[in-house]
Parts: C-alpha cells; structure tokens; sequence
C-alpha cells in the first residue's frame, strides 16, 4: 500500500527537497463523511468499498481513495471530528463514451 500525505499549495510554489509534487487526475469520486474518531477510517472505508460501490452500479477506479480532514484534532473533541472519505469511481456505462 502506498500511502501519500499532501497539501494544497499556491501557483509557483516550490516543494523542498524531500517533497515533492503529486499531480492527481480529475474525475468522480464516492464521497462518506465520517463524523468521530480517526480509528473509525478503516471501517468506513470497507463499508464504501464492501457495501456501497457493489450495489451504486459504479466500478472503482485506479485513482488513490483521499482523505479530506475537515479540522484540527487538536483543538476539536474526538467525536466531532469530521473527515471525508473519497472513493475514485467510473461509471461503467460511460466508460466506452
């Protein structure tokens, strides 16, 4: 598994020289919000890929799943954290469009 960490940075801006630059490809995503505790990801994460995408009629695509952390786990209770969960997907009958 391969696992990245990013940022979103301003035009011209320069990565260090242990950063770089990962350009993701547009295109549909699954979304689930998670409300509560970070450990709760994984779960959240089979559900969307064991349950919801085998009946949305949609396929998953190569595209990395992200993870959007919509605020501070310093200053915000465990069970309000808020973070979304995004599955890369196709819609199989626009594939060939």
């Amino acid at each position: 598994m391969v696992y990245y960490a990013g940022v979103a940075l301003r035009e011209g801006a320069e990565p260090g020289e242990d950063v770089g630059i990962l350009e993701l490809e547009g295109g549909l995503y699954a979304c689930s919000r998670l409300v509560g505790p970070y450990r709760g990801i994984g779960g959240a994460f089979q559900k969307l890929f064991g349950q919801w995408l085998p009946a949305s009629g949609y396929e998953p695509d190569r595209r990395p799943a992200l993870e959007i952390y919509r605020n501070n786990p310093y200053d915000t209770p465990e069970d309000e954290l808020i973070t979304d969960l995004l599955v890369a997907v196709k819609n199989p009958e626009k594939a060939g469009a």
